[in-house]
């Protein structure tokens, strides 16, 4: 940025063949200049042979206009490329202060959860595995990036959404909570003048149970995956192939690159970086079925990605390498589910069947296919391993909410 006096550009149009646009400009400890500006910079004509009097008029206050908003931002006209490029970055960074990533990871500092005491740890977790895969996602899809832009309209919204769709009242409220003190925060360092989600009343039970858990027949998983193959929906099929034979959750899918992928020995290797449990120096291992290789292959193959690639995001097709954006896939979804319930009448007619439900089909068909082949608590060994699970009665209790009998099968006659 110059550091300089000005006077304000005027038009020169006393020669009427050539017109020009006049202003004086000092910088600091140097005589004064005194410029001519004919607006080849700007790509304006104010002197070409074909132009009327009326649009050169209007050249020459769009001319004006143009020196005039330079000069008030302290930059040189004459410099103005070096100019423009260093306001931007500076309202780059002025922006980035509102950014809710920014004010999330400012909030999270300041709680001290970034260095979490082992009480903290599990509460730690949750809320930022809540706020960075949940409640920011959804409101950049909606192109809100700013704090100052979260209504209490917006977020009542995005808690009659959840409320609606997935969440029990007690959970809305837990959620709520966490929202108002990241919010209380900003208010409490005079980045939010108020804290938005303020007067919004806690819900209330209805007394009718969500279906967490809803899955989808083994037909309608055949149906689902033949319509992905058949109109080259290859990403889509690779994303719920690798939730439905993985267990892989989806935002750890959106995140997955080609150093959790290990086609040698069939396997993807977890960091704990993009896990749920947050745990950086563990590595965990999940087998991969048949047809997931093959998807991955085919993945591989279609767009001729370099496998080799540690730091290639698998999902991305784009240069950023970013994890892909949650509505991308979900408008993927969405079609895809809609063509096939358009096709199969008498199918899909489950309330809450999403892409979650590919988890949870995942495991219970393969529950219910290994346990009378190998034993129940084999079966259950392999989706505690597979789900990754630190206790035998989270599995339990998992296996009963997809629907699953893990009742143990015992013919023997103890009172021989």
């Amino acid at each position: 940025m110059e550091t300089f006096k000005y006077t304000a550009p005027f038009l020169s149009d006393k020669d009427s063949k050539k017109w020009m646009v006049r202003y004086k400009i000092e910088f600091v400890g140097e005589k004064p200049q005194y410029r001519k500006e004919f607006g080849k910079r700007y790509n304006l004509s104010i002197n070409g042979k074909d132009l009327k009097l009326a649009q050169r008029k209007e050249n020459a206050e769009l001319l004006i206009a143009a020196v005039q908003a330079e000069l008030e931002l302290g930059i040189d006209p004459e410099n103005s490329e070096l100019g423009y490029q260093e306001v931007k970055l500076k309202k780059l960074e002025a922006e980035k202060q509102f950014t809710l990533q920014h004010n999330f990871d400012f909030y999270f500092q300041k709680m001290g959860y970034d260095k979490p005491s082992e009480k903290q740890k599990d509460s730690a977790r949750n809320i930022r595995m809540f706020f960075e895969n949940q409640f920011i996602p959804y409101f950049k899809a909606l192109k809100i990036d700013d704090v100052r832009e979260l209504s209490k309209q917006s977020l009542r919204n995005y808690l009659d959404h959840q409320y609606s769709t997935v969440w029990e009242a007690s959970s809305v409220n837990v959620r709520k909570g966490w929202i108002s003190a990241f919010l209380g925060k900003l208010v409490e360092y005079d980045i939010l003048p108020i804290n938005p989600i303020a007067g919004i009343r806690n819900y209330k039970a209805t007394g009718v149970k969500k279906t967490r858990f809803q899955t989808f027949s083994e037909k309608e998983i055949e149906i689902i995956f033949n319509h992905c193959k058949e109109n080259k929906l290859i990403r889509l099929e690779l994303f719920l192939k690798i939730i439905y034979y993985a267990y892989i959750r989806k935002s750890e899918t959106r995140r997955l690159t080609f150093e959790h992928v290990n086609l040698d020995a069939k396997q993807l290797e977890m960091s704990g970086d993009i896990t749920k449990k947050g745990d950086d120096d563990k590595i965990y291992k999940v087998r991969m079925h048949p047809e997931l290789v093959d998807v991955f292959e085919r993945y591989i193959a279609y767009y001729k990605f370099n496998s080799s690639d540690p730091d290639k995001v698998v999902m991305s097709l784009t240069k950023r390498n970013a994890p892909l954006a949650v509505n991308f896939i979900q408008k993927d979804f969405d079609s895809m589910l809609n063509a096939v319930k358009i096709a199969n009448p008498t199918l899909f007619k489950k309330q809450g069947q999403t892409i979650y439900s590919f988890k949870h089909s995942g495991v219970q068909h393969r529950y219910n296919k290994l346990k009378p082949e190998i034993g129940g608590s084999k079966a259950l060994d392999f989706v505690r391993s597979q789900c990754r699970h630190q206790h035998q009665h989270t599995t339990e209790i998992y296996l009963q909410n997809v629907g699953c009998d893990i009742s143990v099968e015992d013919d023997t006659n103890y009172f021989l």
